[in-house]
């Protein structure tokens, strides 16, 4: 498991006994490999069945029917648990929305990681985006190049809102109520009560932190910090339009759970980042 190779443990949470040995025979087909032809093995790209923001076709990275027992037959999403060292984060229920109603559309919480030096690991992961990307572009027939590996970071990316409506004209008078209150801390200036009528949120992130008995209690998105070490919950978020008459695919990498495994200042007391990473651990 690509957990096991950060440094003196940090990739499996305390309380996890759980090894590709002693993993239960009918939860295996959860080891999947990550390698191009691999993964045209286990993954599906499910024909949409809802669209986005803009109204374009939505698809879902699912695994093969037949590797799930428990659902045959039945679609299950792909969730990938990605590791490392928060380099940004805007998880703010509202992200890096400006309050504007115009730029709603384009709100989002942002996680970027980074490896810190411990590039091993880390390229594991980046390395199974990038394979993840070549074979959805390839099974919607888009012919662009994939320019993922361009960075060292992960970037990952998280739609705030969703129209309250399946049209992209939506009248005032439209009434739909939000799948997520918010809090006067959310939103103290009431910016999004305000456009309610056109957009909803679905959902907020949820965040946690691994405490010193290994239990992973849920906390305030603040409790997250650029330094920290993390585990996150992705899954691909994939859109498809039609230019000139030629498939696009836009995939966008999101999260929905983001739990703290160590803090930058727990990490400095083991000396993880005292010396090089290579000498230090």
């Amino acid at each position: 498991m690509t957990r096991d190779l950060w440094p003196r443990g940090i990739g499996r949470p305390l309380q996890d006994r759980l090894t590709a040995q002693n993993m239960p025979a009918e939860d295996r087909w959860k080891l999947v490999g990550t390698e191009l032809h691999e993964i045209c093995e286990w993954a599906v790209v499910d024909c949409p069945e809802s669209t986005n923001n803009n109204g374009a076709p939505q698809h879902v990275l699912t695994y093969c029917p037949e590797l799930t027992p428990a659902t045959p037959n039945a679609s299950v999403q792909v969730v990938l648990h990605l590791q490392g060292f928060v380099k940004v984060c805007k998880l703010a229920p509202l992200g890096n929305w400006n309050g504007q109603a115009d730029s709603a559309v384009k709100a989002a919480q942002i996680l970027v990681l980074e490896s810190k030096g411990y590039d091993n690991p880390f390229d594991v992961q980046k390395g199974a985006l990038l394979n993840l990307r070549e074979f959805i572009l390839g099974r919607l027939g888009d012919p662009q190049t994939n320019t993922y590996a361009a960075s060292d970071s992960i970037y990952l990316r998280r739609r705030v809102f969703t129209r309250a409506s399946g049209h992209l004209s939506v009248r005032a008078s439209d009434t739909m109520v939000a799948a997520v209150t918010l809090t006067y801390a959310d939103d103290p200036q009431r910016r999004a009560e305000k456009i309610k009528h056109a957009w909803r949120i679905d959902s907020k992130p949820v965040t946690g932190v691994q405490r010193e008995d290994g239990k992973v209690v849920e906390c305030n998105y603040i409790a997250i910090r650029p330094g920290d070490f993390v585990d996150v919950c992705v899954s691909a978020q994939i859109v498809t339009t039609r230019r000139q008459g030629i498939p696009r695919a836009t995939i966008d990498f999101t999260f929905d759970t983001v739990v703290r495994l160590y803090s930058a200042a727990q990490l400095s007391k083991v000396c993880l980042f005292t010396n090089s990473p290579h000498t230090c651990c």
